[in-house]
């Protein structure tokens, strides 16, 4: 309703005149050093997928990513500079060549469905060249030898 709506706005615009005030923002400074937590670089991320036939065959596939850094700041960094590296050479090409056709499709998609419309193994490259090591292997029946692909080409 209103009162609480009310109160809601007083509540906000009285923090907000509080932060202009030196001993408030000394103390939230401080309050908010305790919070903080600068990762760690010599973790490792490391995610496993595999994929077996449907058709009763038994031909399966596994995926193995590994990334540098733990889970929380470094590897979501990772990630986080591959897509935007990933985009800006995408739209920087598309600007220059004056080629709409390569533009990731818009609205909202994950990276790998609107990057790999781009040009296949964007993604993957700007990982690797990151620092990711990305090994995918087809094995074509139980206890056959694995062949490694080449993850860009997927």
């Amino acid at each position: 309703g209103l009162i609480p709506t009310q109160l809601y706005i007083t509540a906000l615009v009285m923090s907000g005149l509080a932060l202009v005030l030196p001993p408030v923002r000394w103390w939230l400074r401080r309050s908010l050093k305790t919070y903080s937590y600068g990762g760690d670089s010599r973790g490792r991320v490391v995610m496993d997928a595999e994929a077996v036939s449907a058709g009763g065959g038994a031909a399966t596939a596994t995926a193995r990513l590994c990334v540098p850094g733990d889970a929380g700041i470094y590897a979501t960094g990772l990630f986080a500079a591959s897509v935007a590296n990933a985009l800006h050479e995408v739209t920087s090409i598309a600007t220059k060549t004056k080629q709409r056709t390569s533009m990731p499709p818009a609205g909202f998609h994950s990276p790998v469905a609107a990057l790999h419309r781009c040009r296949p193994g964007l993604l993957v490259d700007n990982l690797k060249r990151l620092g990711a090591d990305v090994t995918v292997k087809a094995m074509p029946n139980v206890g056959g030898e694995g062949t490694v692909v080449d993850a860009t080409k997927l």
